[in-house]
């Protein structure tokens, strides 16, 4: 064949022009796309299909990623920003992320106009090489003494996120929760994650401390899981970072935290040293002060405090009537009126959610929130506050109507069966503390559902329970065999809590209480939140006339008595 004919040149021509195209794409600067199989720990740079412009989808055994190292301009033309994340750390996309993280990056994508794509990654050396060669452009969920002998020359850390502390967490009834520091944990065996940063201050804390033994979690073991070991006392403790520690705490009671180890740590995302415009828009972005889900540092102070940060920070409880997630919204007797204290003041609104009244107390001492706003919180000691009173219920006895109680020394010898978190658990308390009668307490979660607490009194011949007149109504209209035995004339006051040195702050409460006192609104709040207009799992309306007739038949043929009464009225209309 004659190499110089036209026929062989365009031969040629179709050989050579891919390999043009190659060499075309890899010059470009901004464009460095590889695609790699996304197995963790090892990569595998078989050989590589490429395409200008875009990332290329290459066929493998593994998912494909890019490898991609431009700055912002780049990030936007790539169409999403990837951050690395530790795998033990929870991110929850959504219109309404669920977790602080994951509130954060989705405020961040909105901010820079690209989706964030979560990649998780088992180790930090692992993060590190991956943010290096271009797998990933941002490093969040990492700890600043994790980092501190592992940071390539090439990652560039942001301004802090947050503070936090390393906190022991034990049992309640274990011997450590008494102790106040390593000195005294002799022969305690402490549980770290695989993955935590306190690993490599570990060194250091065993030559200080050799009686201490530090020990690595399974892998498979979650946080939550962990925690439940600790609990059993199959553990002796767990050290955490403090936000996970009040995670962990706001889910079970049986846990507190001893002691700290170390000084306060900062938090950092972490880029790549060349992202300059990345790097500036995350530290504007972590800067806000306006930022609504920034980890704020506890604080402790009155109002002109308070006033100083502009937020009112309430602690809550998710009691009925009292504060509760109405259709993604909060709602409540209590957080009506922290709204209009809060407007009062000129300040914005934050609550917190205590899962018990031990939890708001502890928050409250700690500086976690300004005030209580949950009725008939108990007080253990004199570092706090109670204000006047904004509602108050008189307590009732509630039992079978073959129980014949007509005094409180009738309920001698019987069982009083409540929720644990029942408001009137005080007043019932109360009674025993008087001698005016002495009977068994017994708390149960499931009395806090109308149905729940009804089979119990049926089921127990001796057994009653003690309820707010509103709620005792309520379940009446459901059973007709249970009736009122007697009234209760120690009112409960609905009363907040402040910390005992805030007087500037109880002054402001108690004046709003006061004018509220006079206020027609309080009336039609108390009516739709404390006599059941809102949805709690006691509030059971009376649906028609007819509904004892109603009852009885669907106890006959099995069927919903609500049903009965909706036939019903789809026939004749009442």
């Amino acid at each position: 064949m004659n190499v110089l004919s036209p026929r062989a040149g365009w031969r040629r021509a179709f050989f050579l022009a891919p390999l043009l195209l190659i060499s075309a794409f890899c010059a470009e600067a901004d464009h460095p796309y590889v695609s790699v199989p996304n197995v963790p720990g090892r990569y595998s740079f078989a050989p590589i299909e490429f395409r200008p412009g875009i990332p290329v989808a290459r066929v493998s055994d593994a998912p494909a990623v890019a490898l991609m190292t431009g700055d912002l301009d780049a990030l936007r033309r790539f169409g999403r920003l990837r951050v690395l994340t530790p795998e033990s750390t929870e991110v929850r996309y959504g219109d309404a992320p669920s977790d602080q993280l994951g509130r954060l990056l989705n405020e961040l994508s909105q901010r820079l106009g690209m989706p964030v794509e979560r990649i998780a990654v088992r180790t930090r050396e692992e993060m590190l090489r991956r943010l290096a060669i271009g797998v990933g452009d941002l490093i969040v969920g990492l700890d600043s003494p994790g980092l501190a002998d592992h940071v390539p020359d090439g990652v560039r850390a942001s301004v802090p996120l947050t503070r936090y502390r390393f906190q022991v967490v034990t049992a309640r009834h274990s011997p450590l929760a008494r102790l106040r520091g390593l000195e005294a944990a002799f022969g305690r065996r402490l549980t770290l994650a695989p993955d935590s940063p306190l690993w490599h201050r570990v060194d250091a804390l065993v030559r200080n401390h050799p009686w201490v033994k530090f020990e690595a979690a399974p892998l498979h073991l979650g946080v939550t899981a962990m925690a439940g070991e600790v609990a059993r006392g199959d553990r002796d403790a767990l050290v955490l970072a403090s936000p996970d520690a009040e995670r962990v705490l706001a889910l079970r009671d049986d846990l507190v935290v001893a002691f700290d180890i170390g000084a306060a740590v900062s938090r950092h995302w972490y880029v790549r040293a060349g992202n300059e415009q990345l790097l500036g828009e995350i530290n504007e972005f972590l800067g806000q002060s306006h930022l609504a889900h920034r980890p704020a540092d506890h604080y402790r102070g009155d109002l002109p405090e308070i006033r100083r940060h502009g937020v009112l920070r309430a602690i809550v409880r998710p009691r009925s009537g009292s504060f509760a997630m109405v259709d993604g919204q909060p709602e409540g007797f209590d957080f009506r009126l922290l709204q209009r204290l809060s407007q009062r003041l000129g300040l914005t609104l934050k609550t917190e959610v205590a899962q018990s009244d031990a939890e708001a107390l502890r928050w409250l001492d700690e500086g976690r929130g300004d005030l209580i706003a949950a009725p008939a919180t108990p007080l253990s000691n004199d570092r706090f506050l109670r204000t006047l009173p904004h509602w108050y219920t008189a307590p009732v006895v509630v039992a079978p109507i073959w129980v014949n109680v007509e005094t409180p020394d009738d309920l001698s010898g019987r069982r009083c069966l409540m929720p644990p978190d029942s408001p009137l658990k005080s007043a019932v308390e109360g009674l025993l503390a008087r001698g005016d009668a002495d009977f068994e307490l017994e708390f149960e979660q499931a009395y806090a559902a109308a149905d729940g607490l009804r089979a119990a009194l049926m089921a127990a011949p001796r057994a009653f329970t003690v309820l707010d007149a509103a709620t005792a109504r309520r379940l009446l209209e459901e059973s007709p065999d249970l009736a009122v035995s007697l009234s209760l004339h120690d009112a409960t006051n609905h009363r907040w809590v402040t910390r005992a040195g805030d007087l500037e702050l109880a002054g402001e409460v108690n004046r709003m209480v006061r004018e509220f006192w006079g206020d027609p609104e309080q009336t039609r709040l108390a009516t739709q939140f404390q006599t059941g207009a809102s949805s709690d799992a006691m509030a059971v309306r009376r649906l028609s006339p007819y509904d004892e007739q109603a009852r009885a038949t669907a106890g006959t043929h099995g069927f919903d008595w609500r049903l009965i009464v909706a036939i019903m009225f789809e026939e004749s209309g009442f």
